[in-house]
């Protein structure tokens, strides 16, 4: 089964095609966006994903729309979505940490160590 969805381009009233096809219980997916015609994770495949259905550039698509974020679920991709939003949240934390310590040497820095 294949399913083409028209998602919203960030910088015009353009639309990407982002197809759906749904072979044998494994879900393939391409854009043909700059970053998607070189089988990147383009932010309109990751909206789609994530099912952020504002992505959707033609509002009649809904049914088709919900119909890939089944799709979606009976996947494994949700393992891979869980995962890549814990490792944000570390790299975060990580963030928050760096720039304390930074903030910690610019005072001994100016203090003396």
């Amino acid at each position: 089964m294949k399913r083409t969805l028209y998602a919203k381009s960030s910088n015009s009233d353009l639309s990407y095609d982002v197809v759906f096809e749904l072979k044998n219980n494994n879900l393939f997916i391409r854009c043909d966006c700059k970053a998607g015609e070189f089988g990147r994770l383009c932010r309109h495949i990751k909206a789609f994903l994530y099912g952020d259905i504002s992505i959707l550039y033609d509002e009649r698509q809904e049914k088709k729309f919900f119909e890939v974020c089944e799709w979606i679920q009976q996947t494994k991709c949700q393992k891979y979505l869980i995962e890549l939003d814990e490792i944000k949240k570390q790299i975060e934390t990580l963030k928050k940490k760096e720039q304390a310590a930074q903030r910690a040497l610019e005072r001994r820095i100016g203090e003396g160590f």
